[in-house]
């Protein structure tokens, strides 16, 4: 039986809360750092911010181990620098650089030495452009990809900086909210489904039906955020608010656009969960009774084989 409480409109919003709340604290650090306040520089910014939250993530198994971004806002050479005890373990230079001419005046500074005491780390598009032209040009310097998409770090720094939100940004969003939408559905229900001893099919149910659900609701909330943050952003423009004030009002939309559709949703998916978890039984017991009698008839063929034992 499908579970009836509308979990699947929970965990969509939540999972867009969380992630345009994170945004916000990026937005509130990008003040006073080289290039923030240009459209051009601003995803740029945001990359540094990201990038070095994900690093220091990562330095929570590392005993004494720290990223933190230099305290001059107009450094050219090092971005970041990762400490260890108190003692300099690395370098790091990000890099959001996707145009053509980004990616060789990139090209041109690693030629020129600039880098050379520094790790390059970019977005996903800026690493995956530099390398390919890099070993073009029979230059041996990689660029290590830090995970985070430029679709990312350009909305981010739309936001900063006021502008309109980018079609590429925007289904960044949606994509984003949606995945971490689904996976803890998915966590959740599987997890319920242990517990309360569900077979293989009712558990695929309950992750059907209400994985569908929290992707809808994080979808729906997504848009809203998105889509009011940048009309708000774009008519105080010129205005004494705070950046992060537009931010509130998008997650303001999000729970009421996204609890709206969850609302509507909720069991809508119940029927065809059903089904696809009744498949998934069907095929897991055909499994069972074929390998049984294959069981038996190995045990049967040993047994005539060895009727002497």
């Amino acid at each position: 039986m499908m579970a009836k409480d509308n979990e699947g409109k929970v965990m969509g919003i939540g999972a867009e809360v969380a992630r345009e709340g994170y945004e916000a604290t990026v937005v509130g650090r990008m003040a006073g750092r080289a290039g923030a306040y240009s459209s051009k520089g601003s995803a740029g910014n945001a990359l540094e911010i990201m990038a070095n939250d994900k690093s220091n993530f990562a330095n929570l198994c590392k005993p004494d181990t720290v990223t933190r971004l230099t305290r001059s806002s107009t450094a050219t050479q090092v971005d970041a620098v990762t400490t260890k005890a108190g003692k300099v373990i690395e370098r790091i230079q990000y890099k959001d650089t996707v145009s053509p001419a980004g990616v060789q005046k990139t090209l041109n500074q690693v030629k020129s030495g600039k880098y050379q005491q520094a790790q390059l780390r970019g977005t996903i598009e800026a690493a995956e452009k530099y390398n390919a032209a890099a070993q073009a040009n029979g230059v041996s310097k990689t660029m290590q990809s830090t995970g985070i998409s430029h679709n990312a770090t350009q909305r981010i720094g739309d936001k900063f900086t006021r502008q309109p939100v980018k079609a590429a940004s925007l289904g960044d969003a949606v994509k984003g909210s949606t995945a971490v939408a689904v996976g803890i559905t998915a966590a959740v229900e599987v997890g319920k489904s242990i517990v309360n001893g569900d077979s293989v099919g009712e558990c695929t149910g309950h992750v059907v039906s209400k994985g569908t659900e929290s992707a809808l609701s994080a979808a729906a909330a997504a848009l809203a955020a998105e889509t009011t943050i940048s009309v708000a952003g774009s008519l105080l423009a010129a205005s004494a608010v705070p950046v992060v004030g537009p931010i509130a009002a998008g997650i303001g939309a999000a729970v009421l656009v996204g609890g709206v559709v969850g609302e509507i949703t909720d069991g809508m998916f119940d029927e065809v969960g059903s089904a696809i978890g009744d498949a998934v039984d069907d095929i897991a017991y055909g499994i069972g009774d074929m390998v049984e009698s294959v069981a038996d008839g190995i045990s049967d063929f040993l047994g005539d084989l060895f009727w002497w034992a």
